[in-house]
């Protein structure tokens, strides 16, 4: 490839996302850019990029020991230039906002082990396999959203466990819908976890139902209008609007 020309590192053979699902551990988009002929390392952020008699290795810090990918392609050395995911603060879109919140990558695995009712630091990462500093990010972000609140249950040295709060406990249902679309498309095997109803014993799922009427719902049986809070800013098409 030319000097200084960006290489997406997914476009490359056994470096998909879906082979290597690491690659959006910074809630980023990794570019590759050759820089010179000579072999080194040269680390950023959580990706580290090794070049070697034209071989890559590419690795984050957490599965640099389990997780190794090798590019054939390249014969210059190569820094890895990380995109920012951009924000959803200012989208007039509850979609939007909740992603502004849970969106970043692990958080979702994170509040899968919430409600789990894994609590304690260390016990997040040796589950998750995540580096010690993502994990206090993503932890700390979503103290300060109000999802999670910080309870000590040691004094020396100081101790929390992690506990949704209600705000935090409303997401049930988004990791409901998650876990079963999930278990529809993505489990060919069967689903890895089942809710089983405390009141009647058996396997339950999900069924969204009118909170008026109480049929229930499919997406043809909704259509969308502008909400109280759309201003005149509306999402929406022009031909939806009302």
């Amino acid at each position: 490839q030319p000097l200084g020309q960006s290489l997406d590192i997914r476009s490359y053979r056994r470096c998909s996302l879906a082979e290597h699902p690491w690659m959006g551990y910074c809630g980023s988009r990794a570019l590759i850019r050759p820089q010179s002929n000579y072999g080194a390392v040269y680390a950023r952020s959580a990706i580290r990029v090794e070049v070697s008699g034209g071989l890559a290795r590419i690795a984050p810090p957490a599965l640099r020991r389990r997780s190794l990918v090798l590019l054939s392609s390249i014969m210059q050395l190569c820094r890895v230039d990380v995109m920012k995911r951009a924000s959803f603060a200012e989208m007039n879109c509850s979609i939007a906002q909740t992603l502004e919140v849970i969106g970043e990558w692990w958080t979702p695995l994170i509040l899968r082990d919430l409600f789990f009712g894994v609590s304690r630091f260390d016990e997040f990462q040796s589950r998750l396999g995540i580096s010690r500093n993502i994990l206090t990010e993503r932890l700390g972000r979503l103290e300060e959203q109000g999802i999670v609140a910080r309870v000590p249950y040691q004094e020396r040295p100081p101790r929390y466990d992690y506990r949704l709060t209600e705000k935090g406990a409303d997401l049930w249902r988004v990791m409901t819908m998650m876990r079963e679309w999930g278990d529809r498309w993505a489990a060919p095997d069967g689903p890895p976890v089942v809710a089983v109803h405390r009141g009647c014993g058996e396997v339950s799922e999900a069924v969204l139902t009118c909170s008026s009427c109480g049929e229930p719902l499919r997406p043809r049986d909704l259509r969308v209008a502008d909400g109280p809070g759309a201003g005149e800013a509306s999402i929406l098409p022009e031909r939806l609007r009302s």
